[in-house]
């Protein structure tokens, strides 16, 4: 006699939707086979507690420059991504570069980036003190700088904002009066050593 054949497709929130970002999930299939007493069990997977990134308080001081830094998506290559829409989950990267106003010899460090939902108005900080959130991007990394003329983050799964279609990223550069290339994250350098 035949065993009896049973199948189910199960959903794994392994991120879901932590504080207003939500994030891919996983599916599984889980097929069952009833003959006799025998029974199979899959491999464990760790997971990590959720991480909600608190607010930042920020605040800007100094003089304002007449200096034009634009922030663009790029992919993995470093290619820009223009004109179609970047789906959940693929993996993109952010990149600061000046277009006009800095004078030779000086750069610029990323130091905070919120995802902003262009519907909800929600704000998503990804990067604070010029480090990751632990959710979208690791607390030990952050942009790295030229030291003139780009600074790009660490790749990153797209996401989306509660209530969004669409997210665009506002960031707050340092301007520095000399050369400041290397990474944003001090914990990135602690980590090298």
């Amino acid at each position: 006699m035949a065993g009896a054949i049973s199948r189910i497709d199960v959903v794994v929130a392994l991120g879901g939707i932590v504080g207003v970002v939500e994030v891919p999930m996983e599916r599984y299939t889980v097929t069952c086979l009833k003959a006799g007493t025998e029974s199979k069990s899959s491999g464990n997977k760790v997971v990590a507690p959720a991480l909600i990134a608190p607010t930042e308080l920020q605040t800007n001081r100094g003089v304002a420059g007449n200096e034009m830094i634009v922030i663009g998506v790029v992919d993995t290559r470093d290619k820009p991504i223009r004109n179609r829409k970047i789906k959940f989950g693929e993996m993109i990267k952010l990149k600061a570069a000046i277009r006009r106003g800095l004078t030779f010899g000086c750069g610029f460090k990323v130091v905070s980036c919120d995802a902003v939902g262009t519907e909800s108005q929600l704000r998503y900080a990804i990067l604070r003190g010029g480090c990751g959130d632990g959710v979208v991007i690791p607390t030990t990394r952050g942009f790295l700088s030229d030291g003139y003329f780009t600074a790009v983050s660490p790749p990153f799964k797209m996401f989306e904002l509660v209530g969004s279609d669409s997210v665009a990223f506002h960031c707050n550069i340092t301007i520095c009066t000399d050369k400041c290339s290397g990474s944003s994250c001090f914990r990135e350098f602690d980590e090298a050593s």
